[in-house]
């Protein structure tokens, strides 16, 4: 029989077990950290998402150039084609993210909720 091994934990010292206990709190300590800060960075990006796209054509510029299909490699023309104050239809054009940079016109759908645009669609038009 392995002895050593069930008494171990008795026969440490009072430094030892100090010790012991001391990287158990380091560690949910750190891991408790991390939840917050990684927590914390999801909430900042949601807020600051929701501040830039209170105006339709930040929302516009926002979604046509971090979406990752259809994007834009930044807006140089947009024009607002329909609107009732709840939806908009909008059409953008710039060149594309992906080489060779080519002219690229898109249209976006957008929805307003909690005083905020939301991107519905992303057309690709040529």
């Amino acid at each position: 029989m392995d002895y050593k091994r069930v008494n171990r934990r008795t026969r440490m010292t009072r430094k030892e077990r100090y010790k012991m206990r001391q990287r158990k709190r380091r560690r949910i300590t750190l891991a408790v950290i991390c939840v917050f800060l990684i927590v914390g960075g999801f909430v900042t990006n949601k807020i600051i998402t929701y501040k830039k796209c209170q105006n339709i054509s930040s929302a516009v510029e926002y979604y046509t150039t971090s979406n990752i299909d259809n994007s834009l490699l930044r807006v140089q023309n947009m024009e607002l084609k329909f609107s009732d104050g709840d939806t908009a239809v909008v059409t953008a054009s710039g060149l594309s993210k992906e080489k060779p940079h080519e002219s690229r016109k898109v249209e976006c759908h957008l929805k307003k909720s909690n005083n905020s645009w939301k991107l519905e669609n992303l057309y690709k038009l040529n």
